[in-house]
């Protein structure tokens, strides 16, 4: 069973096209750790996910964190509305596989 302070610490994903910010939040809502790179769209999906996994790797470390610590990560996308329906603004992939890209290499859930 996972006790609340082995899983007291969440991260937040904002990506869009010019950078993606990550934020290390502990249970309260208080920054710990804040990590920003570029999106570099252009080297695809994998080195998203890499650069998003290298970064909580590296705001975990910097807080004398385990994985085991972070509850969830939330990623924050950015949609267009199209015909009254959201459309993801990367067309290439969709955000369901970023979701699943990410919690494969973390290990930790992922939600939109």
């Amino acid at each position: 069973m996972t006790t609340q302070q082995e899983t007291s610490y969440f991260v937040g994903v904002d990506l869009n096209t010019r950078k993606i910010r990550c934020l290390l939040l502990d249970a309260g809502g208080d920054i710990c750790a804040r990590s920003d790179l570029f999106t570099e769209l252009y080297l695809g999906i994998e080195h998203i996910v890499s650069g998003i996994s290298k970064a909580l790797k590296e705001m975990l470390e910097g807080q004398n964190l385990a994985w085991a610590q972070v509850g969830g990560i939330g990623v924050a996308l950015p949609y267009n509305v199209l015909n009254g329906k959201p459309c993801f603004c990367f067309d290439k992939w969709s955000g369901e596989e970023l979701a699943v890209m990410i919690a494969e290499a973390t290990g930790i859930p992922v939600r939109l």
